[in-house]
C-alpha cells in the first residue's frame, strides 16, 4: 500500500470515508479529488458508523469505541455506569445472533467463564441479552499486549518463560477444578499486562471453545 492510500476498514471492521477510483481500483484519503495514478475524478463514500457506539445497553454499559474484531463479534471499549469504571464488551455479531446454536456457544461461554476467579484470568462481570437481542458479555478491559506480539521476532529470556508458564499453569490449573478446558490455548489468546511494568503479570482470555467435563443437564 503506497502513502497515498486509504485503508477504509478499521479493526472491527466499521468503514471509514474514502475516495475510490474504478480505474485503478485504488481507495484514498476522503479529501483526495482526483486520482494521483490517471487524473480520474474519485468516487466518495461515506463513513458508516457503528450503530452500537453510544449505546447503554441495559441501561448499564455505555458502549465507547470498538478495540478489536473476531469470529463470533466485535470486543468494545465501555463505561460501566453505576461504578464509572471502564470495561470490555464482547458482543456477539448480528448475523449470528440469529442463529441459534451460535447464540447458545456464546451463552456457554459466558456461563462457563463466569465460574472462574483466579488472578490470570480475565474476569468476567456479567453477561446478557438486551430486549433486542442483542447477547454480550462484559468483562475487565485490560491495558498491555498478546503474548503472540511479544514474541514475535524474539526469543524470551528463560526467567520470563518460567514466569509466564507457572501463571498460565495456575489459570489453567483452576479451570480445570471447574470441569472446563480452553481448547483454544495459544500465545494470542494469553495478554501480558502494562502493569506493573517488568513483572510479566498475565491473563488468560477467550474460554469461547471450552467444554464443560461435568454433565449439563440446562437446555443452554
Amino acid at each position: 500500500m503506497t502513502h497515498d492510500e486509504h485503508d477504509s476498514h478499521d479493526a472491527s471492521g466499521e468503514q471509514h470515508a474514502e475516495a475510490y477510483c474504478s480505474s485503478c481500483n485504488q481507495s484514498f484519503a476522503p479529501e483526495v479529488e482526483r486520482c494521483p495514478n490517471d487524473g480520474a475524478r474519485l468516487i466518495k463514500f461515506a463513513a458508516s458508523r457503528d450503530p452500537l457506539i453510544g449505546r447503554v445497553l441495559d441501561g448499564r454499559f455505555e458502549v465507547r469505541e470498538p478495540l478489536g474484531r473476531g469470529g463470533m463479534g466485535t470486543v468494545y471499549r465501555a463505561i460501566q455506569l453505576s461504578v464509572d469504571r471502564e470495561v470490555a464488551i464482547k458482543v456477539v455479531h448480528p448475523k449470528l445472533a440469529d442463529d441459534r446454536q451460535a447464540a447458545k456457544r456464546f451463552l456457554r461461554e459466558a456461563r462457563l467463564a463466569s465460574r472462574l476467579n483466579q488472578p490470570s484470568v480475565v474476569q468476567v462481570i456479567d453477561f446478557g441479552q438486551t430486549d433486542d437481542g442483542v447477547l454480550y458479555l462484559v468483562m475487565e478491559l485490560l491495558r498491555g499486549r498478546t503474548l503472540a506480539k511479544e514474541q514475535a521476532g524474539q526469543r524470551l529470556a528463560l526467567k520470563r518463560v518460567l514466569a509466564i508458564g507457572g501463571q498460565l499453569c495456575d489459570a489453567l490449573e483452576a479451570a480445570h477444578a471447574q470441569g472446563i478446558v480452553h481448547r483454544d490455548l495459544k500465545p494470542g489468546n494469553i495478554v501480558v499486562l502494562d502493569d506493573p511494568p517488568g513483572r510479566d503479570l498475565i491473563k488468560v482470555l477467550d474460554f469461547g471453545l471450552a467444554k464443560s467435563l461435568i454433565a449439563d443437564t440446562s437446555q443452554v
